[in-house]
């Protein structure tokens, strides 16, 4: 019988550079995305969505557990002293219980502004067009969350984040796969380059007789 076949996501992405002009069926299914991005209809470019997210409760609750879970150990070694008994094992335990408050203090504190950052920064990607054409907010929002938490030092968010990074195009072998291309406005930027430069018109100096009759009534020169 025979085993193996196609994986997803196995084998080389399309090249979109390697399309061949002679061959039409080559060019179809691509989908070109403008470099800037987002845009209203003025041009300027559009602002980030509303994040839609609840603030994650996952790294408060573990806090609160590590914080009780000290607060216990503490008094079971306040007794412990008074009895006499040996608590080396129980303070290790406690040192570990308090060092992981400290790191969940640091998660907490910086998750929301670093998803918020993160969030504003991924709308300017070309990609963002597709993901607002589809709604796909929410999705992009749980890649920002595992992001940052795989940021924060959990491998296991990292691994999910690359998932969804995947998923949505973010990386250039996932963009290639979707069959993505970004394209630049090349007539716009060449008019930019190539638009007349207006001389700057120098500062306007007083004559020599003006700066004369100052002089001669007092004023001073400047």
């Amino acid at each position: 019988m025979p085993r193996g076949g196609a994986r997803v996501n196995s084998g080389p992405p399309p090249d979109p550079n390697a399309l061949r002009r002679e061959r039409p069926s080559d060019a179809a299914g691509w989908t070109t995305l403008p470099a800037e991005g987002r845009r209203r209809a003025n041009g300027a470019q559009a602002a980030a969505p509303t994040w839609p997210l609840l603030p994650d409760i996952g790294l408060r609750a573990e806090r609160n557990v590590a914080a009780a879970r000290a607060e216990l150990l503490l008094r079971v070694i306040e007794e412990k002293l008074l009895l006499g008994d040996d608590t080396a094992a129980l303070e290790k335990k406690l040192e570990r219980a308090q060092r992981d408050i400290e790191v969940l203090d640091f998660q907490v504190k910086e998750q929301d502004g670093r998803e918020r950052s993160l969030w504003r920064e991924l709308w300017k990607y070309p990609q963002a067009v597709i993901w607002e054409r589809d709604h796909q907010h929410r999705a992009v929002a749980m890649y920002v969350r595992h992001q940052v938490l795989g940021e924060l030092g959990d491998l296991d968010q990292a691994k999910e984040a690359r998932q969804w990074s995947d998923r949505l195009g973010v990386n250039p072998a996932a963009m290639a796969r979707n069959r993505w291309r970004i394209v630049t406005d090349e007539i716009g930027a060449r008019r930019a380059a190539t638009a007349p430069v207006r001389p700057v018109a120098a500062p306007a100096t007083d004559s020599v007789r003006d700066r004369a009759r100052k002089l001669a009534a007092g004023g001073g020169v400047a």
